[in-house]
């Protein structure tokens, strides 16, 4: 899968994908305690991160892009991943403490549910997000998401057993 020439924009947020000058601000991330909270600890290192986000945009099961300010700088992840070609894809995404609050998670997920839904043809995307978290909630409904139902016991996160609220955005809905 070839990433998008030029990269994804809407003026404020560029999405690209990840690099080396990113290893700082990959590692900042996956050691975040609200990132750890939600995802579990890391077990691999923030290169490691990088060489399996790059495997994955190679063997398409799933690009993850860097989340990027103005100035280039990485802020963050959001990426989409495929487990069969014909399903679904299931959105994530984590921001770096000082850019929460700020739009950046909303503006980064709209950009790569559209970019997949429109390039890459995807019929739908999930995002699954634990019931505490409201913030991932209210960014999941302003990306244009709708809110399923709940997903008990639905997955393994940290060493402990985590429900999800299940979000939908179908192709046929999305005005994107």
């Amino acid at each position: 899968m070839d990433p998008p020439d030029p990269p994804l924009s809407d003026g404020v947020v560029w999405l690209r994908p990840a690099d080396e000058r990113d290893i700082h601000a990959i590692e900042r991330g996956i050691t975040d305690p609200e990132v750890v909270r939600w995802f579990g600890q890391p077990t691999t290192s923030a290169r490691d991160v990088l060489q399996l986000n790059r495997a994955r945009w190679l063997d398409d099961s799933g690009p993850t892009f860097a989340i990027c300010a103005a100035d280039d700088r990485c802020v963050g992840h959001v990426w989409v991943n495929f487990t069969d070609k014909d399903a679904v894809g299931s959105v994530g995404y984590w921001v770096l403490p000082e850019m929460r609050g700020l739009g950046f998670a909303t503006r980064a997920v709209r950009l790569i549910c559209d970019w997949a839904l429109r390039d890459l043809a995807v019929p739908g995307l999930r995002l699954l997000v634990e019931p505490a978290n409201l913030a991932s909630q209210r960014v999941a409904e302003r990306a244009g998401f709708r809110r399923i139902g709940l997903l008990p016991s639905n997955a393994e996160a940290g060493g402990r057993r985590v429900d999800h609220v299940l979000f939908s955005l179908m192709a046929d809905d999305h005005a994107g």
